[in-house]
């Protein structure tokens, strides 16, 4: 059982490896589907399985995230299973794109510029 599954595009495994790091720090068992897939196995029931396993899911919604079919269908698949959801948006991303997460409250992320 975990607490945390992490919804993301796999364009941002760098913010994804710093979340599930600082989670971690405090003690929260951590999910990241794309960890623990085994070669041959269906993702998609490999992914759904592990939602329900976990007490909640945070969606990262950067721009990558946003686009991502694997991003929206777990947000669809937490909810209609009754998963608290967190989405974390990243700053200038229009939330509102996604149907499921219109009038949720959200935490902004607003990245660092190099």
């Amino acid at each position: 059982m975990y607490q945390v599954f992490i919804s993301h595009s796999t364009q941002d495994r760098g913010l994804v490896i710093a979340l599930a790091n600082v989670l971690t720090k405090f003690e929260i068992k951590v999910l990241v589907a794309e960890w623990y897939l085994t070669p041959g196995e269906p993702v998609s029931k490999k992914v759904f399985d592990e939602i329900e396993k976990s007490d909640c899911i945070v969606a990262l919604l950067t721009r990558d995230g946003m686009r991502s079919n694997w991003v929206n269908q777990e947000i669809e698949y937490a909810l209609n299973a009754g998963k608290p959801l967190i989405p974390i948006v990243e700053k200038g991303v229009n939330v509102n794109e996604l149907v499921a997460l219109q009038g949720k409250e959200y935490i902004e992320y607003d990245p660092p510029q190099y």
